[in-house]
């Protein structure tokens, strides 16, 4: 019995010290994280266009590069619209009499899409997360607020279903 007690006790030693050597791990890995963050906090950007650190300047920022950002903060500003999207392939129980032309007048293709009839042909949307598409198809008159994403197959639409999405209008 005592061999037993010894290999418990060394088992636990090691591993206390395993959980020692991972709780300082911990507190330097915080350390460094409240580091940076002081850091970070300190970053002023000044009227001359001036980037520093701490009083030290690290890099001139020029006009356009300002503009840049501004540009991008503006993009950044973009009201999502929202709307329920569904999916359609290329047949006569799907569309009308002739399911390979759409409104616009170009074949279907994967990339096109149905949209309300306010919307002009050809006006380009960013589905969240799917991608962005073109409006060359309409939908019925009674949809104001849906989309129909043309798909090559019916498994593929069956399988998008509908959903709520986010957009952008290009």
């Amino acid at each position: 019995m005592k061999v037993l007690t010894k290999v418990r006790i060394e088992r636990l030693k090691t591993n206390s010290r395993r959980l020692w050597n991972e709780v300082k791990d911990l507190m330097l890995a915080f350390i460094m994280l409240n580091m940076l963050i002081n850091q970070l906090q300190t970053i002023d950007i000044f009227e001359p266009k001036i980037v520093t650190i701490k009083n030290e300047i690290i890099q001139e920022v020029e006009a356009e590069e300002i503009e840049e950002i501004e540009e991008i903060e503006e993009i950044e500003k973009v009201k999502y619209l929202t709307a329920e999207f569904s999916a359609y392939n290329a047949e006569v129980g799907q569309t009308d009499l002739d399911p390979f032309t759409m409104a616009s007048g170009k074949k279907v293709y994967k990339g096109a899409i149905a949209c309300p009839r306010d919307m002009e042909l050809g006006t380009k949307i960013e589905v969240v997360g799917y991608g962005e598409y073109i409006c060359e198809d309409r939908l019925n008159i009674r949809y104001t607020n849906n989309f129909d994403i043309y798909m090559e197959t019916r498994a593929e639409a069956l399988k998008f279903g509908r959903r709520n999405l986010n957009y952008i209008i290009k």
